[in-house]
């Protein structure tokens, strides 16, 4: 499975909105701050201006 291919996986699996899954720019960032999200929702430290 290439890594793109994967990154997609997980963005259906995390809900990613289906106008983001046309556009892999999109879907990456979208998944990039949903993963960010989900680490500091469970004890993470992430840095605020790493969500913007």
């Amino acid at each position: 499975m290439s890594s793109f291919d994967a990154r997609k996986e997980m963005a259906v699996e995390l809900g990613c909105p289906a106008d983001a899954m046309n556009d892999s720019t999109r879907m990456n960032v979208w998944l990039h701050k949903t993963v960010l999200r989900q680490i500091a929702e469970n004890g993470g430290n992430i840095p605020q201006d790493l969500f913007d």
